[in-house]
């Protein structure tokens, strides 16, 4: 196969964790686009991390866009003089680099940041393009999918879904950036550098309000185990109560101040990871059966004993309890916890065990050669 031309699309996504990151580092507003960029890359946050690094060590050009981010997306239109409304900046500026990158193949992260008018006319815009790819790991409720060539699904349900849509969709699943290993060691932008180790943890979303219902259950779930165990919880919470929850109900954060603390991303959550002998995952409501999110990979590629409710598939991942810990119930998992913490050399062998799975299965490496075959089948 030919090298290709690609273009890697994705978000950072404003919360108060960017916001509470970039006011600790006011310096990268202040990089030229290249290096602010680079400096994002290496602290790995959520999405972005070093795809295109891998992508252009199998042969090919690749390149990538943080849609959302205005301080890195206006330096770019700055340095370049480029022209851009104040109201639709992101898609004016993006459309430029597309224009300006030419590339072969776009990569959208997550549903594309477009109309579904343009993007079912973006390869007439940009004649050097020739197909769309989308990857995601949650069911999208795309009205218009004519535009996309390929679905690269994190979860076999996705895959059918799209499939029964007469898309052509692949399962993808999430991976691990092994690069981070290497940047948790003196990374300038580490903020939790000297953590002490953890027995347990949660690090994610707990559930209150921002994501509609589809974390109704988590939110339960970690309740219960502020209740019932010595977890720390880094957490995410919206501003709005999910409407299922009891109308009494608060943010954890503020329900147990002693355990929980404000969430983190890159790494900051990784290493907070690295030092949890336990920690916790549980999938959203809309996992039907599949497992699969980013935090067992996360997880597990730092050495962490994961502990994480299972699916159909999760065979297909890890071994249960030789590799991870698997449970079905609330209850289930409390008893699985406190077995561990009073057995912590074999939480750590399971620990050391994922370690060795994800990086001969699901590293970035092997995901970037999987994605590279599809590439190949697709053209």
């Amino acid at each position: 196969m030919r090298n290709l031309r690609l273009l890697f699309v994705t978000l950072l996504g404003y919360n108060p964790i960017i916001s509470s990151f970039y006011r600790r580092n006011p310096h990268l507003k202040k990089l030229s686009y290249s290096d602010h960029k680079n400096a994002l890359i290496d602290y790995c946050p959520v999405h972005l991390n070093s795809l295109s690094r891998c992508m252009k060590r199998l042969g090919h050009e690749c390149d990538e866009i943080v849609y959302d981010l205005e301080s890195l997306q206006k330096t770019w239109a700055k340095e370049r003089n480029v022209a851009y409304g104040s109201a639709n900046w992101q898609e004016d500026i993006m459309m430029e680099q597309i224009l300006a990158y030419k590339p072969e193949l776009i990569l959208f992260q997550g549903s594309p940041p477009l109309s579904g008018w343009l993007v079912n006319h973006l390869k007439e815009i940009v004649p050097s393009l020739r197909k769309i790819i989308v990857h995601n790991g949650y069911p999208l409720n795309i009205k218009d999918i004519r535009g996309i060539d390929l679905m690269m699904c994190a979860s076999p349900q996705i895959v059918d879904q799209f499939k029964k849509q007469g898309v052509k969709a692949e399962l993808l699943y999430y991976y691990f950036d092994e690069n981070v290993t290497k940047n948790l060691k003196g990374n300038d932008l580490l903020n939790n550098r000297f953590l002490k180790p953890i027995d347990l943890s949660f690090v994610g979303f707990s559930g209150y309000g921002g994501a509609g219902n589809a974390h109704h259950s988590r939110f339960k779930f970690l309740t219960e185990l502020l209740h019932s165990t010595n977890i720390s919880m880094w957490l995410s919470e919206g501003n709005t109560r999910d409407p299922n929850l009891n109308p009494d109900t608060k943010p954890l954060l503020q329900s147990f101040p002693d355990r929980t603390h404000d969430g983190v991303f890159g790494l900051d959550m990784y290493n907070i990871l690295q030092n949890s002998l336990l920690t916790v995952n549980k999938h959203t409501d809309a996992k039907n059966g599949n497992v699969g999110n980013m935090r067992m990979f996360e997880a597990t590629g730092v050495g962490s004993c994961l502990i994480t409710d299972s699916g159909n598939n999760i065979t297909d991942l890890f071994e249960p309890n030789h590799e991870i810990v698997t449970f079905n119930s609330n209850e289930d998992c409390m008893q699985k916890i406190d077995y561990l913490l009073n057995n912590k050399n074999y939480a750590r062998k399971i620990g050391k065990n994922a370690l060795k799975r994800v990086t001969k299965y699901h590293s970035l490496t092997q995901r970037c050669k999987e994605i590279d075959q599809f590439f190949n089948d697709l053209l």
